[in-house]
């Protein structure tokens, strides 16, 4: 009974010390590349006129990374920015200055040229936030994005 208790608590141990290692925001979200996209949770994020992705997954791709940098805003306790993230799966947005800016695209005739216009703007004040974010957890020095962010680009 002894050797069986020891085990068991040895296993807890571990196991605590492993959970305690590991990050909810990494084991949540997965963040590759497949051939010219990125990719989060498999959804490539965005589309090329030679390789054409549908709307679906773009949209799904977008919501994942809203979640995602919504969830990061709120651990990291940023204070409050002119953008709010409103993570809303496939339809997901962004409010700048109480405009809400559509986080998705769709397949549509003569509407598509306006609603790709606030698509547009939506991946902007996205940026917008993401810059924000990391310029906050910039206060240290170890915390750098991989590339800049200059404008919308």
């Amino acid at each position: 009974e002894r050797a069986a208790t020891a085990a068991a608590i040895t296993y807890a141990t571990d196991e605590l010390q492993r959970l305690r290692r590991s990050s909810v925001l990494n084991e949540m979200f997965h963040i590759s590349q497949e051939g010219p996209f990125g990719t989060i949770n498999g959804f490539r994020l965005g589309r090329l006129p030679e390789q054409l992705v549908p709307w679906e997954e773009v949209n799904a791709a977008w919501g994942q990374a809203c979640l995602l940098l919504d969830a990061l805003v709120k651990r990291c306790g940023l204070p409050t920015t002119q953008y709010r993230l409103l993570p809303r799966g496939s339809h997901s947005a962004v409010q700048v200055a109480g405009d809400v800016l559509e986080l998705y695209s769709s397949d549509g005739g003569l509407s598509r040229f306006f609603l790709d216009r606030r698509f547009d703007l939506a991946m902007s004040a996205f940026l917008g936030c993401l810059r924000e974010v990391a310029r906050f957890l910039q206060r240290d020095p170890a915390m750098r994005l991989p590339f800049k962010i200059e404008g919308d680009k």
